[in-house]
């Protein structure tokens, strides 16, 4: 906004999201992928965030083994529900995935690649100047890298992912296994079931079944599409369009004027970590 007269501040804006599953190493064969929506179309729970997994594997649903390094955080990158997710695409007819591992950053990393691809979305959205709406957002993003894909998440990529775990189960597998303490989640197809390490010195990780009866017995289905958008409140809506009003392009006042309602607005849950940011 500092090409702007006027100043407003976070009661008026609207927080756009970019998840990033940056290629590792200099012998990569994909490019930077950025997943990015806005609160008014899904918030950060599990299940949008799972959301975002599944379209990234589906642009790369050729490759039939894959490693990702995540950041070790327990709400966001690591959960039944997720797991749950992964065994369910492993065995899917959607990719051709075989193998698929998780492999945790240690306590004390503190740089990934997709810090830097974050710092070029920042310097894009500077050269940009004004950021009106949401597609002037992505536009930065696209342009932040020559390589760039975006994905932008619409309706028909939103799904309601569940937590298929028996807690049971879990209560009686000895030792018990604890989300902290894994550093490794291996998922294979042709099995329900997955194989995890507490310490990547392991020669062979633990074997074990999370799922339900049900589930292990007949397999994950795919879950139905979510039926609406999350939303904004009224009273939001029409404050963010009288104080924008003035100031931007009647053009561009159509992305405000269309944004999804909602008679409740839930509060967006903090346990997880995204880059964030600020469309005014």
């Amino acid at each position: 906004m500092r090409h702007f007269q006027r100043s407003y501040f976070c009661s008026i804006w609207l927080i756009a999201f970019n998840e990033t599953f940056m290629p590792a190493g200099k012998a990569h064969i994909l490019n930077p992928t950025a997943v990015v929506w806005h609160e008014a179309l899904m918030g950060r729970r599990k299940e949008n965030i799972i959301d975002t997994f599944y379209a990234f594997f589906l642009t790369v649903r050729d490759i039939e083994n894959v490693t990702l390094w995540l950041d070790n955080c327990s709400a966001q990158n690591k959960n039944w529900t997720l797991y749950c997710f992964f065994i369910y695409l492993i065995n899917s007819n959607e990719t051709a995935l075989k193998t698929l591992e998780l492999k945790y950053f240690e306590p004390g990393h503190t740089f990934m690649a997709a810090d830097a691809f974050h710092h070029q979305v920042e310097a894009s959205l500077k050269r940009k100047g004004r950021v009106y709406d949401f597609a002037d957002f992505v536009d930065a993003v696209q342009k932040a890298r020559r390589t760039s894909n975006v994905i932008q998440m619409i309706l028909e990529k939103m799904f309601a992912w569940r937590d298929g775990t028996s807690q049971y189960k879990l209560k009686k597998i000895i030792p018990r296994p604890y989300l902290s303490e894994m550093v490794q989640v291996t998922f294979s197809r042709g099995h329900n079931t997955l194989t995890y390490k507490t310490s990547f010195e392991e020669e062979s990780g633990t074997e074990i079944n999370i799922l339900n009866a049900h589930d292990h017995k007949h397999g994950i289905r795919k879950p139905e599409n979510q039926l609406q958008y999350r939303g904004i409140s009224s009273e939001r809506k029409r404050t963010l369009l009288n104080k924008l009003s003035p100031i931007i392009p009647p053009l561009r006042l159509l992305f405000w004027e269309t944004l999804p309602e909602t008679v409740n607005e839930e509060p967006l849950t903090d346990e997880l970590y995204f880059y964030e940011y600020f469309l005014y």
